[in-house]
């Protein structure tokens, strides 16, 4: 965890873990190893680097890149579930993170001075391993509101790295998982509920963009 403190020593420890583990050929419980230390150590520790600069976002990727997308989740959802609530590092960026998401939320619109505007702020709060607070509030927003799913995908485009996409993805199908039952009623017209109809179409552009 300490490790986000100091982004010098956590640079030079995930090239060493990405060339000694991956780069070479190695064994696989080697890989395993690997790919365990990111995703219960460096994911965390890059939840609370301070400063915007993202090369520890793509080097992080690099590594989470090689997994099987089941695992790269499986520490989405512990860092989710577990360690924004028992690590008081954690739970000191989700309350700082948490209000500005949904004020970005509250902020779209299609005027292109402020998705600009958006998408500045989208680098500096949806990147560095907290993308799944922003994520988890987009998609909320997206799956109610017909109207903010174009201007959300235009904010966030060229604005998150690649990790931050893939946590979005994440949350795309953890919403899918947790709202299956909502989404399976049908009204008497057989019509959809109106929220998967949205859902549909924010996931479905989502990943035509990304």
């Amino acid at each position: 965890m300490h490790l986000g403190l100091n982004e010098v020593i956590f640079q030079k420890l995930l090239r060493v873990v990405h060339f000694q583990f991956l780069e070479k050929e190695c064994d696989e419980p080697l890989q395993r190893h690997a790919f365990r230390l990111a995703g219960e150590y460096f994911l965390p520790a890059l939840c609370i680097k301070e400063d915007q600069n993202h090369v520890i976002d793509e080097l992080l990727w690099s590594i989470f890149c090689k997994m099987e997308f089941q695992s790269r989740y499986s520490y989405y959802q512990q860092l989710l579930s577990v360690g924004y609530l028992t690590n008081y590092r954690l739970l000191s960026r989700f309350n700082d993170l948490y209000p500005k998401a949904i004020q970005w939320t509250k902020q779209l619109c299609d005027e292109q001075d402020q998705i600009q505007a958006e998408k500045h702020e989208a680098m500096k709060i949806g990147n560095g391993g907290n993308a799944l607070i922003l994520a988890s509030q987009i998609v909320k927003v997206c799956t109610n509101y017909n109207n903010l799913i174009d201007p959300t995908i235009q904010s966030i485009d060229k604005a998150l790295k690649d990790l931050a996409l893939d946590m979005m993805a994440f949350v795309i199908v953890r919403h899918l998982s947790e709202r299956q039952e909502v989404f399976k009623l049908i009204d008497s017209e057989g019509n959809l509920p109106q929220e998967f109809t949205y859902f549909i179409k924010f996931t479905s552009l989502f990943f035509k963009t990304f």
